[in-house]
């Protein structure tokens, strides 16, 4: 399913959007569950791909999220206070899932330093 679809039906029937997703994590297709993450129009769809990437558990799954959370983790963001939210939001969501598909314990902070301290541990 091409992501334009799929943003469609985020609109028109949610339901079977996230039906979609589930379908993709049971597939373990960490190509489009990172294309979600990265760009899909809707927040909480965003972090249902998150969540799924975690599900699926796989080195190359693991990898991907460790690289949202790369770009996530700069001080940089676009919009307002509500895209900021969203932002910290997909933030703190990537670090949870990192930790849950690693096995490990999730940084106490959430700081920018800290989440870096805490991905550069993973790279072993």
């Amino acid at each position: 399913m091409r992501l334009t679809e799929l943003a469609e039906m985020m609109i028109e029937e949610p339901s079977g959007a996230e039906a979609a997703i589930a379908e993709l994590v049971e597939n373990s297709d960490v190509e489009q569950l990172t294309e979600i993450a990265r760009q899909a129009p809707v927040h909480e769809f965003r972090l249902r791909a998150i969540e799924g990437l975690a599900d699926v558990g796989r080195p190359d799954a693991t990898a991907a999220l460790i690289e949202l959370a790369e770009q996530a983790n700069t001080g940089l963001f676009l919009g307002g206070t509500e895209q900021q939210r969203e932002q910290e939001m997909k933030k703190d969501r990537l670090v949870t899932a990192i930790a849950r598909a690693r096995g490990v314990s999730p940084p106490s902070g959430r700081s920018q330093p800290e989440i870096a301290e805490f991905i550069e541990s993973l790279h072993f």
